[in-house]
C-alpha cells in the first residue's frame, strides 16, 4: 500500500481523489481551508464551453479538452452538487466578435427577460455546489481528511502544523497559493511561478427562489446573473482585480446591482439581502495552468484561474495516467 498525500481543499484536490482511490493506495487529504480559504468555496464558476473550438490557440485547445474531460466525469458519476442548466449570453448587432463566435445566435423577442439587446445564444451549462460535491466525494471514495496545513516537505516526509510528520510515497500539491515549500524543487516551475498573479474575484450572493425550469446564468454587459435553482441562490458578478487581499470589491458590485433594473425584466431581492463574497485565484502567463512533476514523487497543480472546475479534471487525468496504467 502506498501513502498518497493531496494538499489543498479545492476542486483540483477533489477531482484527483476518484482517480487515485483504488485498493493499494492510502490517501490523505490535507485541507487547510481555515488557514488558507479555498477559492472553490467562493466562486461563481460554471462549466460552459462558450463557443470554444480547437485549433485556434493552445489555451483554447486545453479549455476544449478539459471541458470534455469534465463531461466524461459527470456522465460517469452524476455526482451530487453538480447541476445541468443553461447559460444565455445577450449582445447587440454591433458586437461583431460575439456574432462570429456564436453563429447559432437568435433574435430577442418581446418576452425576453433582458432589456435593449438584439441577440442571444443559449448554451449548455453546469452549476456547482462545491460543499455538496465534497460531501459526495467523502461518501463515495476512501481517504483520510486532515484539517491542517503543511510546514515543510523534505525528502519523503511532510511536516504538518498539527499532525506532525507524515511519510509519503507521492504528494500532489493542489494549493492555490504559492508557498515556498515546493517552489525550490524545479527550475521550470519556478519560472512559471514567478509570473503568477493573484487575482481577486468578488460577487454578490443572496437566497432566491428561482422560478426557471433549471439553473440559469444570464450574461449581459459583462455581468453574470446566476440563478442556482437547486440551491435557491442568486449570484451577481463578478469583479476581477489583481490582488491577494480578501477585501470585497464593494463599489463595483454595488454598481452592478444598481444597473440591474436597466438590464433585466426580473424582480430580484433588495440590495440589503445580498452578501459580499470573495475568492483569490492564481493566474498564469497567457492564462495557462501548470500541472506536472517538480521533484521525484511530487506533482503540482497551479494557475487554474477562472477555469478550475474544468482544468481540474484534465489535470487529474494526466497526473494519474501513468500510475493508473501500471496498476
Amino acid at each position: 500500500m502506498k501513502n498518497i498525500i493531496i494538499i489543498g481543499g479545492g476542486i483540483a484536490s477533489y477531482a484527483l481523489i476518484p482517480k487515485l482511490s483504488y485498493r493499494e493506495n492510502k490517501i490523505f487529504l490535507v485541507d487547510g481551508d481555515e488557514y488558507y480559504p479555498s477559492c472553490s468555496e467562493n466562486s461563481t464558476a460554471i462549466n460552459c464551453l462558450r463557443g470554444i473550438k480547437k485549433g485556434i490557440s493552445p489555451l483554447g485547445d486545453l479549455l476544449y479538452d478539459s471541458h470534455h474531460e469534465f463531461l466524461k466525469f459527470y456522465q460517469a458519476y452524476r455526482p451530487n452538487g453538480v447541476y445541468k442548466g443553461i447559460e444565455q449570453i445577450f449582445f447587440n448587432q454591433d458586437d461583431l466578435q460575439l456574432i462570429k463566435r456564436y453563429p447559432e445566435h437568435q433574435k430577442v423577442d418581446e418576452k425576453c427577460l433582458v432589456k435593449n439587446k438584439d441577440y442571444y445564444v443559449q448554451l449548455e451549462a453546469y452549476f456547482w455546489n462545491f460543499q455538496l460535491f465534497k460531501t459526495w466525494v467523502k461518501e463515495n471514495f476512501d481517504f483520510e481528511l486532515l484539517q491542517d496545513y503543511v510546514k515543510t516537505i523534505n525528502n519523503n516526509e511532510l511536516s504538518l502544523h498539527k499532525n506532525g510528520v507524515v511519510n509519503f510515497d507521492h504528494v500532489y500539491c493542489c494549493t492555490n497559493n504559492t508557498n515556498n515549500y515546493y517552489a525550490k524543487f524545479n527550475h521550470d516551475y519556478e519560472i512559471y511561478r514567478s509570473k503568477l498573479k493573484s487575482v481577486k474575484g468578488s460577487f454578490l450572493e443572496t437566497n432566491y427562489n428561482c422560478e426557471f425550469s433549471s439553473s440559469t446564468s444570464i450574461k449581459v454587459d459583462g455581468v453574470h446573473y446566476i440563478f442556482r435553482k437547486e440551491d435557491k441562490i442568486l449570484q451577481i458578478g463578478s469583479t476581477s482585480e489583481q490582488s491577494d487581499h480578501f477585501i470585497h470589491s464593494k463599489t463595483e458590485l454595488d454598481s452592478m446591482y444598481e444597473n440591474t433594473k436597466q438590464r433585466l425584466n426580473i424582480s430580484i431581492p433588495k440590495r440589503e439581502s445580498f452578501n459580499y463574497k470573495t475568492g483569490i485565484r492564481q493566474k498564469g502567463a497567457k492564462r495557462l495552468p501548470f500541472w506536472g512533476p517538480v521533484a521525484p514523487n511530487i506533482d503540482i497543480v497551479n494557475g487554474l484561474y477562472k477555469n478550475g472546475f474544468s482544468f481540474a479534471f484534465m489535470a487529474a487525468k494526466e497526473l494519474t495516467k501513468c500510475r493508473n496504467s501500471s496498476s
